[in-house]
């Protein structure tokens, strides 16, 4: 990781100072997609997967799936044991019967002191279905 920036001063002799700060970042999970999007039609079923990887460098269990509103989803999840060790896989399910929009968060919960609640933003856009054209003989 690297990242620049500017800092601004009132010192006559030195009103800007650019500033780089580098650094290896370690990533505690790898989570896919890092977000969800769930977009289609009403009446049809719409779902999306989160697949969530711990890195062995800081190794974790989920330990619950939490929406913060869960008014238009539904959740479900389970581990699996693959040779990479354990991957959770948590299913989310649109359960709106209007069209609109929606957002909300899942907390994904862990037994880890270094990130108890890992937040994954969800988007839902429902619109209904439009109509076939006739087609003229």
């Amino acid at each position: 990781m690297k990242k620049k920036a500017t800092i601004h001063s009132n010192d006559p002799g030195r009103p800007q100072l650019a500033l780089t700060v580098s650094g290896h970042v370690d990533p505690f999970a790898q989570i896919k997609p890092e977000h969800i999007i769930i977009r289609g039609y009403l009446g049809e079923p719409l779902s999306r997967r989160l697949t969530i990887v711990p890195s062995r460098k800081h190794p974790f269990a989920i330990t619950g799936v939490q929406a913060k509103h869960g008014d238009n989803i539904k959740i479900a999840w389970k581990a699996k044991d693959t040779p990479q060790g354990k991957t959770y896989i948590v299913d989310v399910e649109n359960t709106r019967t209007e069209k609109g929009r929606y957002y909300d968060t899942l907390y994904l919960i862990t037994d880890s002191t270094l990130r108890p609640k890992i937040p994954v933003q969800v988007r839902g856009s429902i619109a209904t279905k439009p109509e076939n054209p006739k087609k003229s003989p």
